[in-house]
């Protein structure tokens, strides 16, 4: 092979890796702007949003901690009411299931 045949040559796979490196530099890019489109939907629900006054879901979390750590309820209510629907269903389970 003469010179000429062999830069030839090399221009041609300098080429096509050229064009290789083309696509995947492309390929990435149409990756980045569809996950950067994710993210900002992901964003847009965790914060909240001044113009709609809709609360993002990091506040509304905030917002049920307060409301569930204010909800106290008496513990003799709970244990009687638990023990009125064990005594209920009771009954019902013989009436029914005999």
């Amino acid at each position: 092979m003469t010179n000429k045949e062999i830069l030839t040559e090399i221009l041609q796979e300098q080429k096509s890796q050229a064009k290789k490196q083309l696509q995947l530099s492309a390929d990435f890019s149409t990756h980045i702007n569809k996950t950067d489109i994710k993210f900002s939907e992901i964003l847009a629900h965790l914060e909240s949003n001044e113009k709609t006054n809709q609360k993002g879901i990091i506040e509304q979390v905030a917002v049920n901690k307060d409301d569930i750590s204010s909800f106290k309820t008496d513990k003799k209510i709970v244990y009687f009411a638990g023990l009125g629907i064990a005594i209920i269903s009771n009954f019902v389970f013989k009436i029914f299931w005999k």
